[in-house]
């Protein structure tokens, strides 16, 4: 839109240069500032369009909270976390964002170094990972001994026992228990 105003006006302006000089330099001088004032209320008004305040908000309470100038502490979608990235997504996700369920103790063990993983299968599985993800030398026997058994699969069963776990301790409300009728005086 901007462009096309730019040409009609340069248009407009030679018609005009060919027959008066004068009239034309000054209409030019006015017609370009009055551009130059849309184009930078365009971008005034525009320049924020992208920015999402909630960035700012959740980067500086994490600074408050000491943990840095950090946008997630815990990426959920599990696209940094090598942790949830194996753990099963929460249902009703939308693609390509398969949100994970945090484990209880893991954002401790995240911020204190410290495996604080409540469930113990998840706990156990977590160490082995970490053996993976950040030991000391990377080609230490130990560390390749650990990453082929987590690639043939040895430890899966401790996130499929973790699931299994989680899923026996929820408490699942069905609506007929909700929605029934009870007589007076009924606790």
């Amino acid at each position: 839109m901007f462009v096309l105003i730019l040409v009609l006006f340069f248009v407009f302006i030679k018609k005009y240069n060919e027959t008066n000089y004068i009239y034309s330099s000054f209409v030019l001088n006015i017609l370009t500032f009055i551009l130059f004032i849309i184009f930078i209320i365009t971008v005034l008004r525009n320049a924020w369009a992208n920015e999402d305040a909630f960035i700012t908000m959740r980067v500086i309470d994490n600074f408050i909270n000491g943990y840095g100038l950090t946008w997630n502490i815990i990426d959920d979608l599990a696209i940094t976390e090598p942790l949830l990235a194996r753990l099963y997504p929460v249902p009703d996700c939308r693609i390509g964002h398969f949100q994970r369920e945090i484990p209880d103790g893991y954002i401790e063990t995240i911020v204190k170094g410290e495996n604080f993983i409540y469930e113990k299968n998840l706990a156990l599985y977590y160490d082995k990972l970490k053996v993976i993800i950040s030991g000391e030398n990377i080609f230490s026997k130990e560390r390749l001994k650990e990453i082929f058994k987590m690639n043939i699969g040895i430890y899966n069963g401790l996130i499929k026992k973790y699931h299994q776990n989680k899923k026996e301790n929820e408490l699942y409300v069905s609506y007929d228990m909700i929605n029934r009728s009870v007589q007076d005086g009924t606790p």
